[in-house]
């Protein structure tokens, strides 16, 4: 609604009315289709939420990872991230100073570690994610339930969209190949004059006046 289109195009566009239901929808979602804070304020307190709790996460890792009798036992100091949980990377033997359950070992013999210590935090962690989906699920079905009513609108508009999008094709094509659309003349007479096929390697061009009656051989 809010480009310019020439006037053919404009006086069909204008032709379609978007019922208000789905501006309202629009402001729903981010730029990448992720819903948004404001849909329901339940999504904002929930990632505030998950947020602290990752940062808490981490600081426990940190602490873990910078404490004097684990240093031996540590191959470095990062953390590492083994199907979806945060862990640390040690050698044989860390049992003896730190608790925890190994979640895979490297080729080189080390462990991916996931400290007990932070296992209350996750437990925290994933509640707050249920809740979110939940919250996520509850939406999805209003909106489910509003569309139901707009069934009809939304297969025109689909039809629509694939009409425009081939008419764009065309004039994209048309102008990658510095060509012209011609309006032809309104006296129901077609004559092609030395026409040589695009599809063909060196075609012979050829007259075809369709005034008259023409038989075609093609093969």
């Amino acid at each position: 609604k809010k480009q310019e289109f020439p006037i053919h195009t404009k006086t069909w566009l204008d032709k379609i009315n978007i019922p208000d239901y789905f501006i309202e929808l629009d402001s729903f979602f981010d730029s990448e289709g992720e819903f948004n804070d404001e849909v329901d304020e339940r999504i904002f307190s929930i990632k505030i939420g998950i947020k602290e709790t990752r940062n808490s996460i981490r600081e426990q890792l940190l602490a873990i990872i910078h404490s004097q009798k684990i240093t031996d036992y540590l191959v470095d100091i990062q953390i590492h991230l083994y199907n979806n949980s945060e862990t640390i990377l040690v050698r044989s033997g860390f049992q003896a100073v730190l608790n925890g359950e190994i979640l895979g070992r490297t080729s080189s013999g080390y462990f991916y570690v996931f400290p007990n210590s932070i296992q209350k935090l996750y437990s925290k962690l994933k509640k707050y994610q249920q809740e979110l989906e939940i919250v996520y699920f509850e939406i999805q079905d209003k909106i489910s339930t509003r569309l139901r009513k707009f069934v009809k609108f939304i297969t025109f508009i689909d039809k629509e969209f694939d009409r425009f999008d081939n008419y764009q094709a065309r004039v994209f094509f048309a102008r990658s190949k510095n060509a012209n659309f011609l309006q032809p003349k309104n006296d129901n007479k077609i004559k092609l004059v030395d026409f040589s096929h695009p599809a063909i390697h060196n075609p012979k061009p050829i007259t075809v006046d369709f005034s008259k009656k023409v038989l075609m051989i093609t093969g």
